[in-house]
């Protein structure tokens, strides 16, 4: 597995609305066309993968800034439709549900095992009360989902909205109600060669843990990484969380965290994809009670892994570091990465010029064989 999921079980995933997916989304809308598009309008609206990437992109802005949480289904290997729940409240905090599942995946009990997780993800992650659905009378299937969840009828709304065809139907109103917001976050998760040890696509409720380990190790990463100077709050934490999802709108960046046992104990940056270089810069951080145990490296390794699998046109990763920062440079090294000069006066920090390393990696299969 070269990118991120959340595995619900051996057959079943959910994996993050990113635009490297909207082919495959797109080939699995136009299969159940006919089926879907009784009940959902965009369907005739979403006539090219591009509609479905803009529509992602989309998703991803607005998951930055904790106002839907769009999830790809991922059945037996198929991308095979989506959940997603729009938050139409603030002030209230209550959010809509909604789903569409491919054809060829239904009656097995696919929908029902992903809009539980997003509910569960709903009351935890995004701290809604209150998560509700609106379904036509005529369409029992869908809100069947909501009653195998455990949500509860609250309504029979008379002629309510109309279908896409116009015909106008009564609406059915299901909720379920948490007022603690307990719940299991969605987190989408690539593994590394050690059990023990993940990466974790960003969100904003990761927003508190990320800034506590910041935090933590500020006297020691504040003189080597600008992002460290400037997560000041865990308010600023979150503005950066949300700049990431729009870098992974873009495709021109992404931020996954390092997770040791369920803790976060470091981060891997990649940026400045996208250009005309077709190049990535590098970055990373690790607690020091992590150091010198193998869990950066194994963390580097699944990452650009990552990178080289999900970005056909990169051609060049590289790493630039402090020159005092040997321990780093170790760590690129092991990982692959080879030093191949010192920059002199490259990298301004506190109001002084320092020089760097770089470290550079071509994607493996353009390197000449040995």
């Amino acid at each position: 597995m070269l990118d991120y999921r959340h595995q619900l079980d051996d057959d079943l995933a959910l994996l993050p609305p990113l635009p490297r997916h909207a082919g495959g989304q797109f080939a699995a809308i136009e299969r159940s066309r006919p089926r879907i598009r009784k009940w959902l309008n965009w369907v005739d609206e979403t006539k090219s993968a591009d509609d479905v990437r803009t529509f992602f992109q989309k998703c991803c802005h607005d998951i930055g800034r904790r106002l839907d949480a769009t999830a790809i289904i991922q059945h037996r290997g198929d991308l095979a439709g989506s959940v997603g729940l729009t938050v139409v409240d603030r002030r209230d905090r209550a959010g809509e549900i909604g789903y569409w599942l491919a054809e060829g995946h239904e009656g097995q009990g696919v929908m029902t095992r992903a809009a539980a997780a997003m509910l569960s993800h709903g009351h935890g992650a995004m701290r809604l009360p209150r998560v509700f659905l609106c379904a036509s009378t005529e369409n029992p299937k869908s809100y069947s989902v909501m009653q195998r969840i455990g949500c509860t009828h609250e309504a029979t709304l008379a002629a309510g909205d109309p279908l896409p065809d116009g015909e106008i139907t009564d609406q059915v109103v299901y909720a379920h109600i948490d007022d603690e917001c307990g719940g299991e976050p969605i987190d989408y998760a690539l593994p590394t060669d050690r059990p023990d040890v993940r990466l974790v696509l960003q969100q904003p409720h990761h927003a508190r843990e990320i800034f506590a380990y910041v935090d933590g190790e500020r006297e020691r990463l504040e003189p080597l990484l600008r992002f460290v100077e400037r997560m000041k709050t865990v308010k600023v934490t979150r503005k950066m969380i949300r700049e990431s999802w729009d870098m992974l709108a873009d495709e021109r960046g992404e931020v996954a965290l390092i997770q040791r046992d369920g803790k976060i104990v470091g981060t891997v940056t990649a940026g400045g994809m996208g250009t005309v270089l077709r190049r990535a810069w590098i970055g990373y951080s690790i607690a020091a009670e992590h150091e010198g145990q193998g869990v950066a490296s194994a963390a580097l390794r699944a990452f650009t892994r990552h990178l080289w699998a999900c970005y056909a046109k990169l051609v060049r990763l590289e790493a630039l570091l402090a020159v005092d920062n040997k321990r780093s440079l170790n760590l690129a090294e092991a990982c692959g990465f080879r030093h191949e000069g010192t920059l002199r006066r490259e990298f301004r920090h506190f109001g002084k010029v320092h020089d760097i390393h770089i470290c550079g990696m071509p994607r493996p299969e353009t390197q000449p064989t040995r």
